[in-house]
């Protein structure tokens, strides 16, 4: 714990300010990963930066969580367990919020590829500095 304690500081001082003293600036995050364990960093840390985040383990949580909320940001494992999954979410996420970001993660480095033309994308195992400027790019992108 105190690692990680240590690098989450080590990590905001290289950041920019822009959440760090920009309270205002709320990010509404979506996270649609089905392994707890990813679930809990990826909430850890963007809870730290100021996001307002929902997150969801299976396809079924995710689209409720599309159609009952708003959000700025989909952070998804677009392959969940079912082939395809992960791109039913990501298209109800897009007919929803047309302009919001999208950033796919993977492990498979390889299919990620095919998602980068359109997407931002984290191949995994990331770091949390990966995942905070992956965000953050996406929201000065949107701007």
């Amino acid at each position: 714990m105190v690692d990680y304690i240590r690098e989450l500081r080590e990590l905001t001082a290289r950041l920019p300010s822009m959440w760090h003293y920009q309270p205002e600036m709320t990010v509404r995050v979506l996270i649609v990963e089905e392994q707890k364990s990813v679930n809990r960093l990826i909430v850890d840390t963007l809870s730290y930066f100021v996001c307002d985040w929902k997150a969801a383990e299976n396809i079924k949580d995710a689209l409720e969580k599309i159609e009952k909320y708003d959000f700025d940001i989909l952070l998804a494992n677009v392959f969940l367990k079912r082939e395809g999954e992960g791109a039913i979410v990501v298209k109800a996420f897009q007919d929803k919020s047309p302009n919001s970001v999208v950033i796919i993660m993977s492990s498979d480095e390889d299919r990620l590829k095919d998602y980068s033309k359109f997407f931002a994308t984290l191949v995994m195992p990331f770091g949390m500095y990966d995942l905070v400027k992956r965000v953050q790019g996406g929201m000065e992108n949107k701007r």
